[in-house]
């Protein structure tokens, strides 16, 4: 941590005006006049700023492939030579159609806002309801003479778990605004995605 503040601040320190600006420091560097520095300094700048984006590049972009390849084999969707085709041509030829135009930013957004609103609002709701249901589904099964120690493990964790009460009120509640909290919150991601593409 100390090492990206210390880059980012004193990176950001060698630009003037220094707090009045919302550029990023990769901005700062491949803007550099000719009458703010050299051609040295310039040219190192612009070398720089390339070297990055290509390294981050070549960090994530070939590792995602072998990933998408390997996952694609080892749940038996396609054989070696399909994987290996789909998980390299495949993203590179739509990044290729995508790259002109606004297509890329409108996917970038989309898949943005989806996957964050999903992520960070409607799951832990989805996660809650579908504990709830495996609990009243453990609660139904019938327990064999031998589990005695399953019953009194338990016992001991719905007497301390979150989900726990005799009484099914708060648990009605409880499912209650999961459900709200779901509906709701899709219903402003799908607002927002349809406000990102009406602008």
């Amino acid at each position: 941590i100390a090492g990206y503040v210390s880059v980012g601040i004193l990176g950001g320190m060698a630009f003037q005006p220094y707090f009045s600006s919302d550029n990023t420091l990769l901005s700062e560097l491949n803007h550099i006049s000719a009458q703010d520095a050299s051609r040295s300094v310039r040219t190192t700048a612009f070398v720089s700023v390339q070297a990055y984006a290509i390294s981050a590049n070549l960090a994530s972009i070939p590792i995602f492939s072998i990933l998408m390849r390997y996952n694609l084999i080892d749940s038996g969707v396609m054989g070696p030579k399909a994987a290996g085709a789909v998980s390299v041509l495949v993203p590179f030829g739509v990044s290729v159609i995508l790259y002109t135009g606004q297509g890329f930013k409108d996917i970038v957004d989309f898949s943005g806002t989806f996957t964050s609103a999903f992520v960070n609002l409607m799951v832990p709701s989805l996660l809650f309801l579908a504990a709830l249901r495996e609990k009243e589904k453990r609660a139904s099964e019938p327990l064999e003479p031998g589990d005695r120690n399953v019953l009194q493990v338990r016992r001991m964790w719905s007497a301390s778990g979150s989900l726990a009460t005799s009484n099914l009120g708060p648990q009605r509640l409880w499912r209650c605004i999961a459900w709200v909290n779901l509906l709701l919150m899709l219903l402003l991601t799908t607002v927002s995605i349809a406000d990102q593409y009406s602008s």
